[in-house]
């Protein structure tokens, strides 16, 4: 008898100035997305390439919000805390090219993120909100199968944590960086709950971050 496999697409939200200008984007600045990013985003949804889906979760903050609309148009969404990126508190909006050549972000970018950011959040909160989100995940198929496939439209950091948690070290997408509205497809079975097959979406056309606008 064939396990059942579940589908979750896990869906970094488009690119926004602060992106395009390389700043530290957390929870607590946001900013509209880039005209060219909402173009990508209409362009996929109007050739009829991103996925189906029964269930919509989301990070509660704008960005990720608008991408959510903007790919599923129409959807009931349901916000959810745990999907937002993390509090860089007093790093937020500062560009990367200026804090890596301070000492304490330096610490911080060779460890993986694990120290704390000034005035930011703690690394085991961060991934106490991802493992929710996991406990979370294998609750609605145990629960509701029906709600699969289902979307998570949120951020860089959480789909990094969960392709490290869901894929082994030496598998290509470890780690995965998303490109802006870009993200992985996970299929996975229960008992044990084990991801069986990892891919990237989107990946047809040119994200914004490999163009002009990005390079420029």
């Amino acid at each position: 008898m064939t396990k059942e496999r579940f589908t979750v697409y896990a869906i970094r939200h488009g690119l926004t100035h602060r992106n395009l200008n390389h700043e530290i984007l957390g929870s607590k600045l946001c900013s509209e997305l880039l005209d060219e990013s909402v173009a990508l985003i209409k362009g996929r949804e109007e050739r009829g390439i991103v996925p189906k889906v029964s269930s919509l979760w989301c990070s509660p903050l704008m960005r990720a919000v608008t991408t959510a609309k903007l790919y599923f148009p129409g959807m009931d969404i349901e916000l959810k805390d745990s999907l937002a990126e993390r509090d860089f508190g007093e790093w937020d909006g500062r560009p990367v090219a200026e804090l890596k050549t301070e000492s304490e972000f330096i610490i911080f970018a060779e460890a993986n993120g694990r120290p704390r950011p000034p005035g930011g959040k703690t690394y085991d909160d961060y991934q106490e909100r991802m493992k929710r989100t996991i406990t979370d995940i294998k609750s609605l198929a145990q629960k509701s199968p029906d709600s699969f496939p289902l979307a998570m439209i949120f951020h860089t950091g959480p789909i990094r944590s969960l392709s490290e948690y869901f894929l082994p070290e030496d598998h290509a997408l470890f780690r995965y960086l998303s490109p802006g509205a870009g993200g992985l497809k996970f299929d996975f079975t229960l008992d044990p709950f084990t991801v069986i097959k990892a891919s990237e979406l989107f990946t047809d056309d040119t994200p914004i971050e490999k163009t002009r606008l990005w390079q420029d």
